[in-house]
């Protein structure tokens, strides 16, 4: 959203690790429009410096360490005395990500559980729903600040969130993690409609450019989607992509994936599968590497291509790769997806190796995100600089 490019090449495709040197932002792109930037809330883009805000306001922590709120005050002040400047105001909630509340208003019996869910872990996650709550009243406040200021009809309005809390959300490129809400509000400019055209967030930076007076920049992933806003346009983009890492989360094990969606279909490749290994090993006869083996077997159950029919499966419950029918879309898919792929100068190929990135949590040493027998403990000799592997086109 801040670079209008993917992952891959804004560097920011493991968790926790830095944007790559050189990479534009939004503010190099709107400043020179006239327009203030300004950041109000959780900030989760390292170097800090790597993107020159004119304003930063950080999030305020709650006095019963149950997280952090939005600081509405200091938004107030800002638009207080915004008279008549142009200004770009991100608000960055925490919420609904925990801590959560110890003692839950809801029980289990008041969620909706999808297909693809596990009942225990919404058991035990029953707060998340009150951040839920909570991050609505944040909103609540937002919008009454809008309307204070009678900013509302002579201001581009954006709603959107992240992920889900699910087995199938978080570090996944499963629609439950990827397809998120996304509203926008412009009185007098667009008028309220559902849209199914495919946008992406890399679409969002170059979209305010377009909104601001800018011209197209090329260069980057995103394009403009104004003519769906104004309801010029029904489609956008002809796929989307998805990018997971999962080296340097929770549990460190190489497990990458990727992506393409288009409106009909869902392609995922998973690089690092048991069933890769044993068709592998079988060919070469070589024995596989501990870490990789670690890896395949944390996600036993998930094969190397799932195929899925988007419209009359929106949980990606049915997989269809391995159904004769398919066969001729898997193969368009893949195609795109390699190309994509290489476009993109991604670290990662069809058929070829999968290194061992240098992480803020390495594979073979113990730490609070991962436990490693004692037999593989430092037995890694040479990790991979991921910037070094990927380079900005």
């Amino acid at each position: 959203m801040f670079t209008g490019l993917y992952p891959i090449r804004n560097g920011l495709f493991i968790n926790h690790t830095e944007i790559r040197k050189g990479t534009k932002t939004i503010v190099e792109f709107l400043a020179p429009l006239g327009y203030e930037l300004i950041r109000a809330g959780k900030e989760h883009v390292s170097p800090r410096n790597m993107i020159k805000w004119n304003y930063e306001f950080n999030s305020v922590k709650n006095n019963d360490n149950s997280g952090s709120t939005i600081p509405i005050e200091e938004i107030d002040q800002y638009l207080k005395n915004v008279a008549n400047k142009n200004f770009c105001l991100f608000i960055t909630s925490s919420l609904p990500h925990g801590p959560y509340p110890k003692d839950s208003k809801y029980s289990f019996d008041d969620i909706t559980v999808h297909p693809f869910q596990q009942n225990k872990r919404i058991k035990s996650t029953l707060g998340y729903f009150d951040n839920i709550d909570n991050k609505n009243q944040e909103l609540s406040k937002v919008l009454a600040l809008i309307e204070k200021y009678k900013l509302k009809n002579n201001t581009v309005f954006i709603y959107s969130t992240d992920h889900g809390n699910g087995n199938r959300a978080k570090y996944t490129v499963y629609d439950a993690g990827l397809n998120v809400p996304f509203l926008v509000r412009w009185p007098g400019h667009i008028k309220p409609a559902r849209t199914d055209a495919m946008i992406s967030f890399v679409d969002v930076l170059p979209t305010f450019i377009d909104i601001a007076g800018g011209k197209a920049v090329t260069g980057l992933d995103g394009s403009s989607f104004k003519k769906v806003l104004f309801n010029k346009a029904q489609k956008h983009n002809k796929a989307v992509f998805g990018v997971a890492t999962n080296q340097g989360i929770w549990k460190c094990k190489v497990f990458p994936q990727r992506s393409i969606r288009t409106e009909k279909y869902k392609l995922i490749v998973s690089f690092n599968t048991l069933d890769k290994l044993n068709k592998d090993k079988a060919v070469n006869g070589q024995n596989t590497h501990p870490f990789l083996l670690i890896g395949a077997l944390q996600y036993k159950d998930i094969p190397e291509l799932q195929l899925f029919d988007i419209n009359k499966d929106p949980h990606e419950l049915k997989n269809l790769a391995t159904d004769p029918d398919y066969q001729a879309v898997i193969t368009q898919l893949k195609d795109k997806l390699a190309k994509w792929m290489k476009d993109q100068n991604d670290f990662l190929v069809f058929g070829g190796p999968i290194p061992f990135l240098k992480t803020k949590h390495p594979l073979d040493q113990n730490s609070k995100l991962n436990q490693v027998p004692d037999h593989l403990i430092n037995t890694i000799k040479n990790y991979t600089d991921p910037h070094s592997i990927t380079k900005q086109k």
